[in-house]
């Protein structure tokens, strides 16, 4: 069908452009959406001397691949194809808040056995800084709805939105264009509050891309979706001798390649997290800054 054409025709494509290293052993049979054919069984794939992390289910697909290009920079692509069964999921620390309170983002990720799991917009610290917390919902409940002007497009982080629905769409929005309440009522089970919005309906936006929005190369950390119930995560590694990061631009280019059409930066620097069966990926375990939310997909009961 159209899904399964366009689906292919951006993996084809994403590893034209990316250059990805091969399968290092044969996969089991999928069926035509891209799990196993098998619905109650599990493959795991680990190998990370060739940078490759798979994780096949009958509902859920995660693929984590490591690049490296001159500059130096290293990133990681997850493409992850979920399902009404697994879909996009979040888990917050629990307190009269939910995601107030801050641990360790691989206490988190351990604790909720997710198959993959990255940080995100780091709302839990603005609400102990009684900062402005922006649009915030998790597992459709209702947090913030306090936000800044869409006039500050500029500010760091201008709280632009990205809004997961239960049909596993996903829409980008500057900070102001709904209430945490608007969201919830049409359906949304999430909306993530950092920003800037990377893509909107398959376009760049504008200031992103000029060169001097914020053009220093650090650590980023963003999620998009292709189609529904298609996302993809990246994830580059910054403030290392081997990797020095990317700006702002770079990313939403790279999303835009890779075929994402609704994109929001999350949190980057020294939040940027990404784990694999609770193991991160993308940076050192020490010295990982404390947060009270993740992004997560999948549960296995696999060690």
């Amino acid at each position: 069908d159209g899904r399964a054409l366009r689906r292919a025709f951006i993996a084809l494509t994403a590893l034209t452009l990316l250059a990805a290293p091969a399968l290092a052993q044969q996969e089991p049979q999928l069926n035509d959406q891209g799990f196993l054919s098998d619905p109650e069984g599990e493959y795991i794939q680990t190998d990370e001397d060739a940078g490759l992390w798979v994780y096949l289910s009958g509902s859920l697909s995660v693929r984590v691949t490591r690049y490296q290009e001159e500059g130096p920079l290293e990133y990681y692509v997850a493409d992850v194809l979920c399902s009404p069964e697994s879909p996009l999921q979040t888990v917050t620390t629990s307190g009269r808040v939910p995601g107030r309170k801050l641990v360790s983002p691989k206490t988190l990720a351990e604790e909720s056995g997710a198959v993959l799991a990255l940080t995100d917009d780091f709302y839990g610290f603005r609400m102990q800084k009684k900062q402005t917390v922006g649009i915030i919902v998790r597992s459709g409940q209702a947090l913030s709805n306090k936000t800044r002007s869409s006039r500050n497009q500029r500010g760091w982080p201008n709280l632009d939105t990205l809004a997961v629905y239960q049909d596993g769409r996903m829409e980008a929005n500057v900070s102001d264009a709904r209430k945490a309440d608007d969201y919830v009522a049409d359906g949304a089970t999430n909306v993530f509050a950092f920003g800037p919005v990377l893509l909107k309906n398959g376009q760049t936006t504008d200031y992103v891309m000029e060169d001097d929005y914020y053009p220093y190369r650090e650590p980023r950390l963003a999620i998009g979706m292709v189609e529904p119930y298609h996302y993809i995560v990246l994830a580059v590694v910054g403030r290392d001798d081997d990797s020095k990061g990317a700006r702002i631009s770079w990313v939403a280019q790279k999303l835009k390649d890779l075929g994402v059409q609704e994109a929001l930066n999350l949190d980057g620097g020294g939040t940027a997290a990404l784990f694999f069966m609770g193991q991160v990926l993308n940076r050192s375990p020490k010295n990982m800054r404390s947060v009270g939310s993740l992004i997560t997909f999948g549960r296995t009961s696999a060690p």
